[in-house]
């Protein structure tokens, strides 16, 4: 896959967006809260192709909510961000859905949570929307990132770096994490074609 991937991906403007929006997630001041929070959501959502149509900050299931954002930064490790997305409910407190909850943790910090997709979930044979939206499908597919062995994460962050910053030397490194999803995720649309 991940030949694959140096022998055929190109930059889009989806990367230059995500770039955009981990700069300024980053930039979030220091006493940011749920109402910070509630504004990457929506960040989230623009960048994906569907509407956003609810947040429900108590389905986060820590409190208080105005710390989520926080919490949710400082996590440092797999171990803390399966111990974040455990004690969160079943249903995902961003559309109901795990797809877009996943990329707001991802650009909380990029680090510790990959970001799920339907693309990603067609390389492990997930089909169904049901099941790619189920908590215990993401707590999967981010034991699975957290499992995967340190050379595959550097060979994956090399290809993507190089096919991204190759193409645009202004965009910053991809961490592993996103290099593995990135990987993944040019994979599932390939087989879709």
């Amino acid at each position: 896959m991940i030949e694959n991937y140096k022998n055929n991906a190109s930059i889009e403007q989806y990367d230059k967006d995500y770039y955009e929006i981990i700069q300024f997630v980053d930039s979030i001041r220091e006493d940011a809260g749920i109402l910070e929070l509630n504004m990457i959501c929506r960040l989230a959502y623009s960048w994906m192709p569907t509407i956003l149509r609810e947040i429900s900050p108590a389905r986060w299931h820590h409190q208080p909510t105005e710390e989520v954002f926080w919490k949710l930064r400082n996590v440092n490790g797999f171990e803390g961000a399966l111990e974040f997305v455990d004690v969160m409910g079943k249903v995902a407190p961003v559309n109901k859905s795990w797809v877009g909850t996943s990329k707001v943790l991802h650009f909380v910090n990029p680090e510790w949570f990959p970001i799920w997709d339907s693309r990603v979930a067609r390389v492990f044979s997930i089909k169904s929307n049901h099941k790619v939206n189920q908590k215990s499908t993401y707590v999967d597919y981010l034991t699975f990132i957290a499992k995967c062995p340190a050379q595959l994460k550097d060979q994956a962050q090399h290809a993507v770096n190089k096919v991204i910053i190759g193409a645009c030397s202004n965009l910053n490194p991809v961490c592993k994490t996103r290099a593995i999803e990135k990987v993944l995720f040019f994979e599932g649309r390939r087989q879709k074609a």
